[in-house]
């Protein structure tokens, strides 16, 4: 029984040893594909026209005339965090493209993305300005309130602005020419209508 024991705890201990080295080992994260320029630009085009319709479809749903300044609040926040969590879906979406095969391919790809986390950061900060609005206070929620609509259609309209500008020609002639960017080239923004006066009516 002795011998049993003496030829089996060794291989426990080895079996062991080996469950706790693999588990604590982390894989490193898959580099992003390389993928062509038109491929490349449908991807990145169609994550922007899913955005842009959910952004239209969540801001098409807010009403700025009420005089109940805790369910403007709200309601403002709720817009505002739908959004921020479709911004997050969109980052992961144009990641997931990958890296267009361009000289400046890598590049482009880092300033898209650094163009949406500052999206995200931006929409971000208005969610934590939205929650210290106080409704109690008329005057200074009115006062605080038009800013951040302004401040939200701007954040949205610069994006749309600046994502259609990489720095590679060949990317360029990609965006232009991919069938999924037509209407991204000619509106160039996801709108925003939301009233940019912010004022609840009386």
């Amino acid at each position: 029984m002795k011998k049993r024991l003496a030829a089996i705890v060794p291989v426990v201990l080895l079996t062991a040893a080996a469950c706790n080295s693999s588990s604590s080992t982390t894989a490193s994260p898959t580099p992003p594909p390389t993928v062509s320029a038109s491929a490349y630009a449908a991807s990145v085009c169609t994550a922007i026209q899913t955005y842009e319709t959910n952004v239209q479809q969540q801001v098409s749903s807010f009403n700025v005339n009420t005089t109940d300044l805790a369910v403007l609040k709200q309601n403002f926040l709720d817009i505002v965090n739908g959004i921020l969590q479709s911004t997050q879906t969109l980052i992961a979406d144009i990641d997931a493209a990958g890296v267009p095969d361009t000289p400046n391919g890598q590049q482009d790809a880092d300033a898209i993305h650094s163009q949406l986390e500052t999206l995200q950061a931006d929409i971000q900060g208005l969610s934590t300005q939205a929650q210290s609005l106080s409704p109690s206070d008329p005057v200074a929620f009115a006062s605080a309130f038009g800013p951040m609509i302004k401040t939200f259609k701007t954040d949205i309209q610069e994006f749309g602005k600046n994502f259609q500008k990489p720095n590679d020609p060949q990317l360029t002639v990609a965006f232009s020419q991919a069938p999924e960017c037509a209407s991204l080239v000619a509106s160039a923004t996801p709108s925003a209508s939301v009233s940019a006066s912010g004022s609840p009516s009386a």
